[in-house]
């Protein structure tokens, strides 16, 4: 189960996951929308673990996953906007400014499974 950045449920994960363990994994998404920051410092659910997805494509810039160095020497030199994940996150928030935090309450509504079945993420219930 996928969440809005505000915590309000979205839809199903599909075969995003199954994407997700690709030889590289590229997220495409604005920098924000609206009011919303979409690259942001910790997000609501988790979905796929940070470590396989090896680029963030927006409209203000290239995030690459750190750990990906072949990817970043490729790039290296090139005219491609790659900037850090960071820098990415303050211009969002230059624009939309901090978001708040979804209040939840301590019940559990969806666990997030993995591939494997393991458990990475719950969701709670907003307390509205």
């Amino acid at each position: 189960m996928n969440t809005h950045s505000d915590g309000w449920l979205l839809h199903g994960i599909g075969g995003f996951q199954d994407a997700a363990d690709a030889y590289m994994t590229i997220i495409t998404v604005p920098l924000y929308r609206k009011t919303n920051p979409i690259v942001v410092e910790r997000v609501h659910t988790i979905t796929a673990p940070g470590e396989t997805i090896d680029a963030i494509v927006t409209d203000e810039g290239i995030a690459i996953n750190p750990n990906r160095r072949d990817l970043l020497d490729r790039l290296k030199g090139s005219n491609l906007p790659i900037v850090s994940i960071e820098e990415l996150h303050e211009k969002a928030i230059a624009v939309t400014g901090k978001p708040e935090k979804p209040k939840t309450k301590d019940n559990v509504v969806a666990v997030i499974e993995w591939r494997d079945g393991t458990i990475i993420d719950s969701v709670k219930e907003l307390d509205i």
